[in-house]
């Protein structure tokens, strides 16, 4: 078997992998979770027909030459199948209810049926491509069709990423648009550089297993969740922090001006207080006064102490 053959049969057996995943552990019954098992489905046919179409052409003879042009309609239908599958994906992300959405949505269905029907009948009408007795192979005049429609699933893909991004986080975005550009690039190089490796679906694997692990594998997200609760955790304890700080020195410059205010007509009691004991000739009177000078004492002691812990809250 020729090298080529191997990052499609990678894909295969990945995606094979993640199929079982899917089934018994990682998804629940949810809009978004369907549309990523048809991805997947889609995803794995493309990566198997990749494979049928190439051996099957390395076999043409003319006895087989319908299979091959069947084996080829598959190949072509299922990556075109991968992108509108992946047009999908991206709207149970950024689904509105809208009339336009609705109506892009009929379009598409209507765009891919017709281009399957095509492909159908493609070995008996001859109208993307055909081969001769001689096994030559012809493009016909619905060739160019056969790429302009994934094309367009993909430039729509794209678009409606770019259009709902502020709906979507950092990670759902790059994951996405991750996926569009490997295919892209991949695409690109097989066609135009290396026609004779199958990577376009190997890349797309590639993006297919971050937007598996990032989006859709729940430990992951239970990670990521649990990381941006620890973050917006961290900016609140810090808001209060910052909070108490400035209650704290409200508190500190509020009991240093309350003590100041305090001493001020203490000080002026006990003063004349003072000289009622000095004037007085009545014992009751100087036992009063003397009484109203132990109390004034005790309580400038306890202001001059509030003062002292004022002072040392503020560092002086």
């Amino acid at each position: 078997m020729s090298y080529n053959y191997y990052f499609s049969l990678a894909s295969f057996i990945f995606l094979i992998f993640v199929l079982f995943c899917v089934a018994f552990k990682y998804m629940e019954k949810t809009h978004r979770n369907t549309c990523f098992i048809r991805l997947t489905v889609a995803l794995l046919f493309a990566s198997l027909f990749d494979v049928l179409g190439v051996v099957a052409y390395d076999n043409i003879t003319p006895k087989n030459i319908m299979l091959v042009m069947i084996a080829y309609g598959l190949n072509f239908f299922s990556m075109t199948a991968t992108v509108f599958c992946y047009g999908l994906y991206i709207e149970s992300f950024v689904d509105e209810k809208c009339e336009k959405r609705v109506a892009i949505r009929v379009i598409n269905n209507g765009i891919i049926v017709a281009y399957g029907v095509l492909h159908l009948l493609n070995p008996f009408i001859h109208c993307f491509y055909c081969f001769d007795d001689q096994c030559v192979y012809y493009h016909m005049p619905l060739y160019n069709m056969i790429f302009i429609v994934p094309v367009y699933f993909m430039i729509y893909g794209v678009i409606l990423l770019c259009k709902n991004r502020k709906f979507l986080s950092v990670r759902q975005l790059i994951s996405m648009l991750t996926f569009s550009l490997l295919i892209v690039l991949a695409s690109t190089l097989q066609f135009w550089i290396f026609p004779g490796m199958l990577i376009s679906i190997f890349a797309g694997t590639c993006g297919f297993i971050i937007i598996f692990f990032f989006l859709q594998t729940p430990d992951y997200k239970i990670l990521l969740d649990t990381m941006d609760d620890l973050k917006k955790a961290e900016a609140v304890a810090q808001e209060e922090r910052i909070k108490a700080y400035a209650a704290n020195q409200a508190k500190s410059s509020f009991l240093a001006n309350v003590s100041h205010e305090i001493r001020t007509p203490i000080n002026a009691v006990l003063g004349m207080n003072e000289m009622i004991i000095r004037e007085t000739n009545e014992n009751m009177i100087r036992e009063y006064a003397m009484d109203v000078n132990a109390a004034g004492k005790s309580l400038l002691a306890i202001i001059n102490d509030i003062l002292d812990i004022s002072k040392i809250e503020a560092g002086k």
